[in-house]
């Protein structure tokens, strides 16, 4: 499957009928308390 996706989180999907699940997680990074990114999922 090929996806393209910018900047602004558009998306185009590339691959004639492929039908992707994509998601962005909820994370406050203002108040994340691990060490870094990866651990605060």
């Amino acid at each position: 499957m090929e996806m393209e996706i910018d900047s602004d989180l558009n998306y185009q999907i590339l691959t004639a009928g492929a039908d992707p699940v994509a998601f962005v997680p909820d994370l406050d990074l203002a108040a994340l308390a691990a060490p870094n990114i990866i651990d605060g999922f």
